[in-house]
């Protein structure tokens, strides 16, 4: 049986793209940041 492991990734942003990413907000850089995440979720 293979187990799958599970890894938290960090990732530098100022706060304009925080505030972004936690309410939603499309951007080029929320989009990109986006992607990685469903892409690997």
């Amino acid at each position: 049986m293979t187990t799958k492991w599970l890894y938290q990734v960090r990732i530098r942003v100022n706060e304009q793209v925080s505030n972004d990413l936690r309410n939603g907000i499309a951007s080029s850089t929320t989009n990109k940041i986006s992607a990685v995440a469903k892409n690997m979720g």
